[in-house]
């Protein structure tokens, strides 16, 4: 019996050694890249900070056009819109053929409006969450 405890003695203590053995090769890996780990890192958080503006630049971009169509009377529904981008003839129609038909038919066409100014959103510039290194 002594003989056997003896035995496994032996095999946790090499299985200890391998282990401290195997760590210390990990840790001075480790150590060697931990510059690179820490690069990446930052430019990780770099990317999530593009995501996010990315993110709240869509939410204006899409306000913006939303109260943009509201103003100027255009498709306000989704299906509207779909129709509008699904429907090919739509693409191939000219303003003067509409004005022509809604005169010829004896309706008065609207009075032309003024363009309004739309003020555009500010927009993301890589350079505001990149510094390039020149």
């Amino acid at each position: 019996m002594m003989i056997r405890l003896e035995e496994f003695e032996s095999i946790v203590g090499m299985v200890q050694n391998l282990r401290a053995e195997c760590a210390y090769e990990h840790l001075v890996k480790f150590r060697s890249i931990h510059p690179q780990l820490l690069d990446l890192c930052r430019r990780i958080d770099a990317l999530e900070h593009v995501v996010a503006r990315a993110c709240i630049d869509l939410t204006n971009l899409e306000t913006a056009v939303e109260t943009a169509e509201n103003e100027l009377g255009k498709c306000s529904t989704v299906s509207d819109r779909l129709f509008g981008i699904l429907n090919p003839l739509s693409l191939f129609k000219s303003r003067n053929s509409e004005v022509s038909i809604a005169s010829s038919s004896g309706l008065t066409s609207s009075p032309r409006r003024m363009p309004h100014r739309i003020d555009l959103p500010p927009i993301y510039r890589t350079e505001d969450a990149f510094k390039t290194m020149q």
